[in-house]
């Protein structure tokens, strides 16, 4: 039979367990924690799912898409709490079926680990990765079920989805021509709850909640579960006044949310236990090339391009890489030089493409209840109206299966096109965007626009 080796039974090495051994592949996975479904794993660390057009594209594949709907809860937009006024809601898309999908993170991989085993795969757990040797064919573990005994396991073709901290990708870095760049976001996260009462949600439940503070240095986020509560991440800094390592008091901490989240305090009666139970955590950036060594071995997912979670597809760009290897196999299996040259070819270019969008786009959300970035929205969904050939980059991204690098190309021409759009309007040009936003609603300004000449503008960057 054919033998494959996957380290990481995280959600991209379950899935792809999953795909490969519908294949006839006899595919083993070695994972370094325990078995989640069996025993408790560390809590505060989530940040939920938001599942998108290509996640549910990905689940449909592995059957999986009735299971997860049971589990999900839809969010068709963004819930702004502005500090001070009342919370206005931005719909993602003209299209009112269109929504991201909160989903458990561990809920979902639990579901994954079970087909993945029941497709004829092996999931091995407190299994550690130690090195890897492709010369000689070898891998070395450390067994944690045997303190932590060291052992060899000859391999024949290897894919590590071991995540951000890939222990093979560290191994890899000895490789003269392999180029490794890891990087520090300026946020860290810290997990926080708001809990249902006597049973009932206590805010609208199909949105995603954002507090946007400090011009966009800081924001809290809430995303719903199916049981009434919300999980919710605040990201802060890493240094400076506001920042989370400077509430490290139970007084600053109930300050420091009195005075930014007002609305949200009283929702939070764990609030000051979770800010110290739950730890602090960082968002790398990992950039690294090739992804490949030879016809041995491959990285997926987060190991070789760990993004920021700001545009909800981390998991949704993990799954299009084991869709795209699976893919691959299909096409040109037995020979797998080839096989792994395409998949990396194929998805290289559109890793990086959605790293650098889900960076920018930590602006656009701390930003979304400020006024300048409603009207760019506004307008935005109105050109989506009038206009068939125009689409946005959240669209694109979102609720569209076309790669990263395309919208990536159009958020760049998008908002070249909304600046003119902006700067043609009569009452901007003579009081300025500013004082033009606090005379004039979003929809008064909208419909002041020279649509005839907002139509020519964007045909003129799509070559319409």
């Amino acid at each position: 039979m054919k033998k494959i080796t996957l380290i990481g039974a995280g959600l991209s090495g379950s899935f792809l367990a999953a795909l490969l051994a519908k294949r006839g592949f006899d595919v083993t996975v070695y994972e370094r924690r325990p078995d989640r479904r069996k025993e408790e794993v560390e809590a505060g660390r989530s940040i939920n799912l938001a599942v998108s057009a290509r996640g549910i594209h990905a689940l449909k594949l592995a059957g999986l898409y009735e299971d997860i709907m049971a589990i999900a809860t839809p969010m068709y937009g963004r819930m702004n709490h502005p500090l001070g006024g009342d919370s206005v809601g931005t719909k993602y898309s003209i299209h009112p079926e269109n929504c991201l999908y909160s989903v458990s993170r561990g809920a979902l991989n639990e579901m994954l680990m079970n087909v993945a085993e029941a497709a004829g795969a092996k999931i091995l757990f407190k299994q550690e990765c130690k090195d890897i040797d492709l010369a000689a064919n070898e891998v070395r573990f450390a067994d944690m079920n045997n303190g932590g005994e060291i052992y060899k396991v000859s391999v024949n073709k290897v894919v590590a989805c071991d995540g951000a901290n890939s222990a093979v990708r560290r191994a890899m870095t000895r490789n003269t021509d392999f180029t490794h760049t890891e990087k520090r976001f300026r946020v860290d996260y810290k997990e926080l709850s708001i809990p249902s009462k006597d049973g009932m949600i206590q805010m609208e439940r199909n949105w995603l909640h954002i507090w946007g503070r400090e011009g966009g240095a800081f924001m809290m986020i809430a995303l719903p579960n199916i049981d009434n509560t919300f999980t919710c991440t605040l990201f802060m800094p890493v240094e400076g006044e506001k920042s989370l390592s400077n509430l490290d008091t139970s007084e600053k901490v109930s300050a420091f949310f009195a005075q930014y989240f007002p609305d949200a305090v009283p929702l939070m009666p764990t609030l000051v236990e979770d800010s110290f139970k739950n730890p602090t955590s960082s968002l790398n950036i990992v950039f690294c090339y090739p992804w490949i060594v030879e016809d041995k071995m491959a990285l997926i997912g987060d190991a070789c391009h760990a993004i920021v979670p700001f545009y909800g597809q981390g998991v949704n760009a993990s799954f299009e890489d084991c869709i795209e290897l699976d893919e691959c196999i299909g096409q040109h299996y037995p020979d797998w030089g080839k096989v792994f040259e395409v998949y990396q070819t194929n998805r290289k270019a559109n890793a990086d493409a959605i790293s650098q969008m889900a960076q920018e786009n930590f602006d656009d959300m701390a930003k979304s209840g400020f006024p300048e970035f409603q009207l760019r929205k506004y307008l935005e969904h109105e050109m989506e109206i009038r206009f068939a050939f125009y689409k946005s980059q959240y669209e694109t991204v979102s609720f569209s299966l076309e790669p990263y690098t395309e919208a990536k190309a159009r958020g760049i021409r998008n908002q070249q096109i909304l600046t003119e759009i902006i700067e043609d309007l009569s009452v901007v040009r003579e009081l300025g965007l500013e004082n033009a936003l606090a005379a004039h609603s979003i929809a008064d300004l909208a419909a002041q626009a020279n649509w005839d000449n907002a139509e020519q503008v964007a045909k003129r960057y799509y070559g319409v």
